[in-house]
């Protein structure tokens, strides 16, 4: 009897075991193939990030889309956004094309926040334009069609579309009235890139230098605003120029200036030309509450005649500043079925006026000089003299269709 208890707790005894050594390995094999697993996942995400794309439309997202992308649990959101970035991009689809690239200011730093617009002028392609929408173009008054994204983090844009079928198109880049702005052209010419194509585009990183902002109104002598007045702008150390025109409450704005020294002035129908007025623009700066004042411009009256007193029609009649610089504005105007001009000088300054006519020429003498208002203004232009040639050949008589004509001044 004994020795068969002693057999059962034996044999008890070794089960018990294999139990426990199969229980061990099983559990050990567990935390060895979850340590196999993570290896592999590890290998795996330094294989996207060190190993080219397969397809040459896939590549790294832009920091945008990088941070969209799921994320693993456990993972350290902390990460190097170029790292994050290095995730393949999504396939460009068939008949779309693709731009990628990064923004830069002059240190070498990411611009995010950079609105990215790529468009065409009043249409983008043929086809529908889904996801198409009416963007600003250079000016802020042409009609574009395009697509738009702003930068991430890092500084980098993707921008998705049709392949279009404009033949010229553009990609504006704006950091905001604090940095320069850039643009590329894409299309056939000597300065523009080649066409948008199917596929993914990869662009060279554009830095933008850092600027500065005006703002102020035009105003005439009364305090009321000027709606539509333009507003110039010259760089004093280079050859930069810009202008804008007033809103209606007589406001103008002006950004992306390149810091240093700058003349503004105005100018508006019917009113004299500011006077022009200096100022110095810093960068990450705003200038603000400038003033720009017009009055109303003085006007000549007149009419253009013959000896005779017979009206010109159509002489174009030329006010020129006197004693100016260059710079200073000549105007024009043209007479009408009675031989009558009005012209509308932008300053006070005084205008020597001189006429013009493929009929006529002007009379001997001084051009008339005016300064200020003035009515009743006369020049005097004569006929050009014409003569009239027929020539035949000499021996049959029969006119000739093509002859030369020398004509000599009589001492």
């Amino acid at each position: 009897m004994s020795s068969k208890i002693w057999l059962i707790i034996l044999v008890l005894g070794v089960l018990g075991g294999a139990f426990v050594v199969s229980r061990t390995l099983k559990e050990t094999g567990a935390v060895e193939g979850k340590g196999r697993t993570a290896a592999a996942s590890t290998l795996e995400q330094s294989a996207i990030v060190d190993a080219p794309p397969a397809d040459p439309n896939e590549g790294a997202l832009s920091g945008a889309a990088a941070l969209s992308a799921p994320v693993a649990q456990g993972e350290d959101r902390s990460a190097d956004l170029s790292v994050v970035a290095a995730v393949a991009a999504p396939a460009v689809g068939e008949g779309r094309c693709a731009l990628r690239g990064r923004v830069l200011d002059a240190g070498g730093e990411p611009i995010p926040g950079v609105v990215c617009r790529l468009g065409a002028r009043r249409r983008w392609s043929k086809a529908k334009e889904a996801g198409a929408f009416d963007v600003f173009g250079p000016t802020r008054k042409e009609k574009w069609v395009g697509f738009e994204v702003i930068t991430a983090e890092d500084g980098a844009f993707f921008i998705e579309a049709p392949i279009p079928t404009a033949k010229r198109a553009e990609l504006f880049l704006d950091a905001g009235p604090f940095f320069s702005y850039a643009t590329v052209g894409f299309g056939k010419g000597g300065s523009l890139e080649p066409p948008l194509t199917g596929g993914l585009r990869e662009l060279a990183d554009v830095t933008l230098s850092p600027a500065g902002a005006a703002s102020g109104a035009v105003l005439a002598d009364n305090g009321e605003p000027i709606a539509e007045a333009r507003v110039f702008f010259a760089a004093v150390e280079s050859d930069d120029r810009v202008h804008a025109d007033t809103d209606e409450q007589g406001a103008f704005f002006f950004q992306h200036l390149p810091p240093g020294d700058w003349r503004m002035h105005a100018s508006a129908k019917g009113l004299m030309d500011s006077i022009t007025k200096e100022l110095t623009i810093s960068a990450g700066n705003e200038q603000k509450g400038l003033l720009l004042e017009l009055s109303l411009a003085p006007v000549v009256r007149g009419r253009v005649v013959t000896g005779e007193l017979e009206p010109v029609v159509g002489a174009t009649v030329y006010a020129k500043p006197m004693g100016a610089p260059r710079t200073a504005k000549s105007t024009q105007a043209r007479t009408d079925d009675e031989g009558q001009f009005e012209l509308t000088l932008p300053t006070r300054l005084e205008f020597a006026l001189t006429t013009q006519h493929p009929e006529y020429r002007p009379a001997a003498g001084a051009a008339p000089r005016v300064a200020g208002d003035q009515d009743g203004v006369t020049l005097t232009m004569k006929p050009l003299a014409r003569v009239f040639v027929s020539a035949v050949d000499g021996e049959t008589g029969e006119p000739l269709e093509a002859f030369g004509v020398l004509v000599v001044k009589d001492a």
